[in-house]
C-alpha cells in the first residue's frame, strides 16, 4: 500500500499536474479514511485474506495472501507457507522518488511491506499464526465492542477447539474465557443467574446486596416445619393396616389398653429443586495480551 510522505494534496514535485498525479491524491485520502476506522482498535488487524490452513504434522502451515494494518499502515501481505509458529511484522519501507523543479530527486511516496519471520519480535505490531491467528477483522472488532466482564450465553462451544482445560479462548476467541471462576472470571457454572434490581423499596432481602454472592440449591430435604400438616392416624399392633383413632380410645371403646405405635412414610431424602433447565456455555470477557 502506497503512503505520500507529502502533507500538500498533491505532492508532484513542482511539475505540471497531470492524471496520474489526481489518481494518486485520490488513493492518499482513501488510505487515510481507511486506516483511520481500524487504528481506534489499538492493535494490528487483518483486513482481508490471510486464511491459514495446518499441514498435516500440525508443524507446517500454509497462508493466504491479503492485506493487514501493521504499526498503523495498510500493508499488503504476500503467502506463505512453511513453518508452525509465523509472525507477520512490517518490512523494510521502500521510498519513490519524483524530480522537483531543479530536477532534484526528492521522496514523496513510501511503499511498505511486511514479511513473514519465524522468531517473536520484541517490539512493534506482529501477528501470530499458531496454527491460526486472533487478528482477523471480525474477531478484532467483536473484542473491541463487548465491555470488559460482559458475559454472553451460547447453546454450544461457538469454536470448541479454540478453548484451552482452564477455559480461556484462543485464536478467534482471544479475549473471552469460560465463566468457571478461572481466568478472572465470575462462577456460573451449573448456576443460573439472577437479576439485581436496586429500584426496590426495601431492598428484596433474596436478591440483596453484595452482586455476585451464591444462594440457593440444586436439592433440598424438606424440614418437618416445612412439611404440610396432616394427620396419618395410628395403627393397631394386633393387626397392623388397621387404623385406632385417639377419641376411640379415650372413650373407653374395645381397643382399650392396646399398645398404639405411631406409622412413618417417605425415605427422608432430599429432591430435586432445579426449574427446567437448559444446558449451555457462558462466556465471559476478559483482559487479554496478544
Amino acid at each position: 500500500m502506497k503512503k505520500f510522505t507529502d502533507p500538500r494534496p498533491i505532492p508532484n514535485g513542482g511539475m505540471p499536474i497531470y492524471g496520474g498525479d489526481f489518481v494518486e491524491c485520490l488513493q492518499t485520502e482513501v488510505y487515510r479514511a481507511i486506516v483511520s476506522q481500524y487504528k481506534a482498535f489499538n492493535e494490528p488487524v487483518i483486513i482481508y485474506g490471510c486464511e491459514a490452513t495446518p499441514g498435516v504434522d500440525d508443524d507446517s502451515l500454509s497462508i493466504t495472501a491479503g492485506m493487514a494494518l501493521l504499526d498503523g499502515d495498510l500493508i499488503d501481505v504476500p503467502a506463505f507457507n512453511g513453518e508452525s509458529p509465523v509472525y507477520l511484522i512490517q518490512g523494510p519501507v521502500t521510498q519513490i522518488l519524483k524530480n522537483f523543479k531543479d530536477q532534484t530527486p526528492r521522496p514523496v511516496m513510501l511503499v511498505k511491506t511486511s514479511v513473514w519471520v519465524s522468531e517473536q519480535p520484541d517490539e512493534g505490531d506482529f501477528i501470530k499464526f499458531f496454527p491460526y491467528t486472533s487478528q482477523h477483522l471480525v474477531d478484532v472488532q467483536r473484542r473491541f465492542l463487548t465491555p470488559l466482564n460482559r458475559c454472553e450465553w451460547f447453546p454450544d462451544f461457538p469454536h470448541a477447539a479454540a478453548f484451552d482445560g482452564t477455559g480461556k479462548g484462543k485464536w478467534e476467541w482471544l479475549g473471552y474465557a469460560v465463566a468457571n471462576f478461572q481466568n478472572g472470571t465470575c462462577d456460573l457454572t451449573g448456576r443460573v443467574p439472577a437479576q439485581f434490581d436496586p429500584t426496590v423499596t426495601p431492598a428484596d432481602p433474596t436478591f440483596d446486596m453484595p452482586i455476585g454472592r451464591l444462594m440457593g440449591e440444586k436439592k433440598h430435604q424438606l424440614t418437618p416445619d416445612e412439611l404440610a400438616k396432616f394427620n396419618v392416624g395410628r395403627t393397631r399392633t394386633d393387626n397392623p393396616g388397621t387404623p385406632i383413632y385417639e377419641a376411640n380410645h379415650l372413650k373407653g371403646g374395645s381397643d382399650r389398653g392396646l399398645y398404639l405405635e405411631d406409622r412413618y412414610f417417605g425415605n427422608d431424602k432430599p429432591h430435586n429443586n432445579m426449574q427446567e433447565t437448559i444446558v449451555g456455555v457462558w462466556l465471559q470477557r476478559i483482559a487479554y495480551t496478544l
